[in-house]
């Protein structure tokens, strides 16, 4: 009878590895949050590059953009699509916050996320979607979150107004035709002033604005 004989594999298949990705924002363009937005770039490079088992996919980063609105996240909306055509199987993120402010867009990324196998890590609060059981905690961190940016928005409203009324606000962007001056005083810059009156008085004769 003729024997068989197994021939063992020269090559043994290797463990397919998680592909990982991490996600940050910073919400406006202080120098500070910017400091933070490079380092959470670069603390989050180094941190899946250091995992053998894991394969590095990107770093989906929007800069000086509101959480409290996932459309208007452009990385966040890329970072979507690419979870939804397989590319990615892990994203890490700084807190849940960094993730949304908004409690209803929060648990329905990682409800979508969920769907498609995919967990979501938030290092600050320590939670790893794909091990929850329900979504309790999740809910209590996104909502924090979320009343956070309202207290947030809401305190630079009434610091805006304190501002104005004493006279120290100061405008993030100067109008055109405008400097400060050595006082914080808004004062007229002679050369753009002679264009802004060239525009106005254009359109007052008559002129479209495409023209001007």
């Amino acid at each position: 009878m003729p024997q068989v004989q197994i021939i063992e594999p020269t090559i043994k298949p290797q463990e397919q590895k998680i592909r990982v990705c991490a996600y940050a924002r910073v919400s406006s363009d202080s120098d500070d949050q910017l400091n933070s937005f490079s380092a959470q770039v670069e603390y989050f490079t180094q941190l899946i590059q250091s995992h053998s088992d894991w394969e590095f996919v990107d770093i989906y980063a929007d800069e000086g953009i509101t959480g409290t609105r996932a459309d208007k996240r452009n990385d966040f909306q890329r970072l979507m699509r690419d979870c939804q055509s397989g590319r990615i199987d892990c994203i890490l993120v700084k807190s849940v916050s960094r993730f949304a402010r908004n409690s209803t867009d929060c648990i329905k990324a990682v409800r979508e996320l969920q769907a498609l196998g995919i967990s979501v890590i938030f290092e600050k609060e320590q939670i790893n979607t794909g091990a929850l059981t329900n979504e309790m905690f999740l809910s209590m961190m996104s909502a924090f979150a979320q009343e956070e940016a309202i207290s947030i928005s809401q305190n630079m409203r009434r610091g805006a107004v304190m501002r104005m009324k004493n006279g120290t606000f100061r405008l993030s962007q100067i109008p055109y035709g405008y400097r400060y001056d050595e006082h914080g005083v808004l004062t007229i810059q002679s050369e753009e002033a002679e264009t802004v009156r060239w525009i106005y008085s254009s359109f007052l004769s008559g002129v479209g604005i495409q023209t001007i």
